[in-house]
């Protein structure tokens, strides 16, 4: 289950009108939206909602059209480097994992470690070998290559390198996604151990329900750009809200519009 968070915590996050807009295409569309520190938010929402693009603009990839995003109070949009890296520690876990595939393992693991601190070969090996021991992977897997690893372990690896830096917000982007259910249970079991073990604030992204239930201790929906409903995970089953009813039951009658196949 996720961690109870004090019901008092600042916030850690809050986007206050936020819009991102691709040529004329507005992909956010002001968003409102606030995750006190130790709370692990989902976002769920169907395909092209949005949803990817939230985590990109608040690490700092993507720069919204307009509004503002306070981390730990401070205003963060514009921000880049060392100033950004003041606010807080970030990591995140980006779809399919996105690892550099002519890198081994131990190097994408500590490829921020290596970029902010002075490390050797040796010390980044070893640093990497105790990430990949937090997601219960060997100290062998270190000198692989990702094409040598399945799709689980993958994400195990794309989840030690969001969590190198021991971070302070955790970002998540479909980390089940393509998952067996078996392993899919296995990975948000780790998403949650070692969240709670970092004491951090998380965002995930997921389409897997079962993986928002067990992950959230509250849950977003974004439709079209917009956050259309936010409450507590238990809310999911017993919400009245048409866009949420419709998402959770799968139903293809309602006000999200479903395309052709």
């Amino acid at each position: 289950m996720p961690m109870n968070r004090d019901e008092g915590a600042p916030d850690r996050i809050r986007l206050s009108d936020v819009s991102k807009w691709f040529g004329p295409e507005r992909v956010l569309n002001g968003i409102d939206l606030a995750v006190p520190e130790g709370e692990n938010l989902v976002v769920i929402g169907p395909s092209a909602s949005g949803k990817t693009v939230l985590l990109k603009t608040i690490i700092g990839l993507f720069r919204p059209e307009t509004g503002s995003i306070a981390i730990s109070g401070r205003e963060s949009v514009g921000l880049d480097g060392p100033a950004r890296e003041g606010l807080a520690q970030t990591g995140m876990l980006f779809q399919r994992a996105a690892l550099f595939d002519s890198m081994r393992v131990w190097e994408n693991v500590t490829f921020l470690l290596r970029r902010t601190e002075r490390l050797s070969r040796s010390d980044a090996i070893d640093a990497a070998v105790s990430r990949l021991a937090d997601v219960g992977l060997g100290a062998e897997v270190a000198l692989l290559y990702p094409a040598e690893l399945s799709g689980g372990m993958q994400k195990r690896v794309g989840i030690a390198r969001a969590m190198a830096n021991m971070p302070d917000i955790l970002l998540l982007d479909e980390p089940t996604a393509g998952l067996d259910p078996v392993t899919a249970t296995v990975i948000t079991d780790l998403i949650l151990d070692n969240v709670g073990r970092l004491g951090a604030t998380a965002i995930t992204v997921t389409s897997n329900m079962a993986s928002a239930r067990a992950l959230a201790d509250r849950v977003a929906m974004l439709h079209e750009g917009r956050v259309v409903w936010t409450g507590d995970a238990a809310g999911l089953d017993d919400s009245d809200n048409a866009y949420v009813r419709q998402f959770v039951d799968q139903n293809p009658d309602g006000p999200i519009a479903m395309e052709a196949a």
